[in-house]
């Protein structure tokens, strides 16, 4: 695995993402830039590209996705989030044919180790408001990204 880095002034934070043999392992937003990072990979200068604009899906960047059986569905019901639009826990949840889960998928959508790639900040409380955010600046970087993607106003 290498990890590579680049900031993204658009956020004000590092992108880091882990890649090993071509699949995107982690991603993270960071304050600091990570140490011994390389800077320079066509799925990093990609996601760099799409923080500044909003517009790609990222949805064939390859990922290494871990967890359970009901994390994955949730995992891959979020890639079919396009940029603009959000869903909410609820929504997402009778998507993968568990309409009870909306708890539950907010633990998934805790537990994603690629964010950015796989877009949890798309997914949003029923009741209003942005929900968390795992990433560096919380829920602040969440609504930097819905208005960067046109889902939200500034």
């Amino acid at each position: 695995m290498t990890l590579y880095a680049k900031y993204s002034k658009e956020l004000g934070l590092y992108v880091s993402l882990d890649i090993e043999r071509g699949r995107v392992r982690r991603a993270e937003l960071t304050v600091e830039e990570p140490a011994k990072a390389k800077k320079d990979h066509p799925i990093l200068d990609r996601v760099v590209r799409h923080l500044a604009t909003g517009k790609d899906d990222l949805k064939d960047v390859p990922v290494k996705l871990q967890g359970t059986d009901f994390q994955m569905m949730v995992l891959e019901a979020l890639r079919d989030i396009p940029p603009g639009k959000t869903m909410t826990y609820g929504e997402v949840a009778e998507v993968i044919g568990r309409p009870r889960a909306a708890r539950a998928v907010g633990g998934a959508c805790a537990s994603n180790l690629v964010p950015i790639i796989i877009p949890c900040h798309r997914v949003v409380p029923s009741g209003g408001g942005l929900g968390n955010y795992s990433a560096a600046g919380g829920a602040a970087t969440k609504k930097k990204l819905l208005v960067r993607e046109g889902a939200l106003k500034n």
